[in-house]
């Protein structure tokens, strides 16, 4: 198992630089969302961020990154950071839709913040959604990855965390991620990742099938996750992924490109002028 994970990662990192150049040259629309909440049972946090406003450093249309400062201690001992999504719209017959949410770093109750308090376990939720995608569509693939780690000292353990990755389609075309936990549509695919209690524990995963309801000229996709950090705990490079061509199976160099984006989602920050 974690040599196929190993084997999976090397290809999806060899990739990237693929990837990216085809994501450059495909169409996308200003309607991408992302948005995240999260509790220790007593304090709680909530936000979103459009694709071009303020809260999005990156300049081009079709991907946000989320100022990196936004979510630093948004509950004592917690932060995230990398969270970003990207978004690209198929140019007609042929082409790929793909949908990419994540990338973040977590961390809770890291040791720069030993200080705080730091309550047994934090759960917090993500969504990404889009709309518009180029139909028709008929079948899906989703990807996604992460790596379990302890950032606690001594005696640390990753037991108890876990991640649940969902992907939704909209024959509807409704738009998603406005909130957390906003998430139209059909659930085509869900993956849950429970951490082990070592101290780097990786999974990765990419599946494939038909949709129940087959998808119109125009649909939507949102991504969703939900995980749990124990005190102590870390998620690094946590992402998620969905692509649906305009033919009725997916060719394998889409599959591969949705690997390799996913791979990549470091969005990396093209800052706006202040």
């Amino acid at each position: 198992m974690k040599k196929d994970s190993i084997k999976r990662k090397i290809l999806v990192s060899a990739l990237t630089a693929s990837v990216l150049a085809f994501g450059a040259a495909t169409s996308a629309q200003a309607n991408l969302w992302m948005a995240y909440s999260g509790t220790d049972g007593t304090n709680s946090f909530a936000g979103a961020c459009q694709d071009g406003a303020a809260c999005d450093t990156n300049i081009l249309t079709g991907t946000i990154a989320l100022n990196p400062l936004t979510l630093i201690n948004p509950l004592p001992g917690l932060i995230i950071t990398n969270l970003g999504t990207t978004s690209t719209i198929s140019p007609g017959p042929g082409g790929v839709n793909t949908l990419l949410g994540g990338s973040l770093i977590a961390t809770y109750g890291a040791l720069t913040n030993v200080v705080a308090p730091v309550a047994g376990f934090v759960t917090i939720h993500t969504a990404f959604g889009d709309v518009n995608y180029v139909g028709p569509s008929t079948s899906w693939t989703t990807t996604g990855s992460g790596t379990w780690g302890t950032v606690g000292g001594v005696g640390s353990s990753t037991t108890g965390s876990s991640s649940l990755m969902t992907f939704y389609n909209d024959p509807e075309n409704n738009q998603g991620a406005e909130d957390a936990l906003d998430r139209p549509g059909n659930l085509v695919n869900s993956v849950n990742s429970i951490a082990t209690g070592n101290i780097l524990d990786s999974f990765a995963f990419t599946n494939n099938g038909l949709l129940t309801f087959p998808d119109g000229a125009q649909y939507s996709m949102t991504l969703g996750t939900d995980f749990v950090l124990v005190a102590g705990a870390s998620l690094a490079s946590q992402g998620q992924g969905i692509a649906k061509s305009t033919t009725t199976i997916p060719e394998p160099g889409s599959m591969l490109l949705l690997g390799a984006a996913l791979a990549g989602m470091g969005f990396t920050r093209r800052y706006k002028a202040k």
